[in-house]
């Protein structure tokens, strides 16, 4: 188990870490990082949540930044963040924040989705959103133009996952956030920079995340379907990588 303390700071912060624990209490699937309690004194707030010993996905590309993951690993990651997406978008809920910073691994070879500051819940009077909200480098075009939007952000979100796993790093990394966004914004999807070092189901399943046309981006339970996924490394393969 690992704790958590936060401090006691403003009114409306102290707001959106209660929403987002509510988002996790609501959130319970194998895939999801899970929420034990809360304990409450005079000065912080105590969050119990699942431990996740091996770190983030983030830290696991950084080992090797020029060394990549095998594809086998690759998928496994992509298929269990798709387990919480899909869990979570039949609930209606959009996490908003797909990223590697918020990948989870622990010893046993599970990964996890973690931190839903970003979440909200949509309903049939708002079946969308339009507020910018999210990190930079993996906004979909259509949160970096204020459009309407929906559960579908996840899956392009994902998409740049598949792309810092391969690349070391997400598209235009290179670039200061508010050029990036203005590049996400206004050019086509973003290309693997060397594609047939690539195989061609893994370079098909970022472009079904990564179609500009929403309507036209794969949905989380589609994603499952696809080939690349049956590719996937086994438990014992994913706690050896993480040894």
């Amino acid at each position: 188990m690992a704790v958590k303390q936060v401090a006691f700071t403003a009114h409306e912060k102290m707001e959106i870490i209660a929403q987002e624990l509510g988002h996790m209490r609501d959130s319970r699937h194998a895939n999801i990082v899970a929420l034990y309690g809360c304990y409450v004194d005079e000065t912080s707030l105590w969050i119990a949540m699942e431990c996740m010993d091996a770190g983030s996905l983030t830290d696991l590309i950084s080992i090797d930044p020029e060394r990549p993951l095998s594809e086998a690993h690759m998928a496994r990651v992509l298929r269990d963040v798709l387990r919480a997406l899909a869990f979570l978008h039949d609930h209606r809920r959009v996490h908003r924040d797909v990223k590697s910073d918020n990948i989870l691994l622990n010893a046993r070879g599970d990964v996890k989705l973690a931190d839903f500051g970003h979440c909200t819940e949509l309903t049939d009077t708002e079946p969308t959103r339009h507020s910018v909200v999210g990190t930079p480098f993996w906004m979909v075009p259509e949160v970096v133009k204020g459009l309407q939007y929906d559960v579908k952000v996840d899956l392009w979100s994902l998409g740049i996952v598949a792309f810092e796993m391969a690349e070391g790093a997400p598209p235009y990394m290179d670039y200061p956030p508010l050029r990036a966004l203005f590049l996400i914004a206004t050019h086509e999807p973003p290309q693997l920079k060397e594609p047939t070092a690539w195989s061609a189901h893994f370079q098909d399943f970022i472009r079904c995340c990564t179609r500009a046309d929403a309507i036209k981006r794969a949905t989380a339970a589609e994603l499952l379907l696809h080939p690349l996924l049956a590719m996937a490394c086994s438990r014992e393969e994913m706690v050896c990588l993480l040894q």
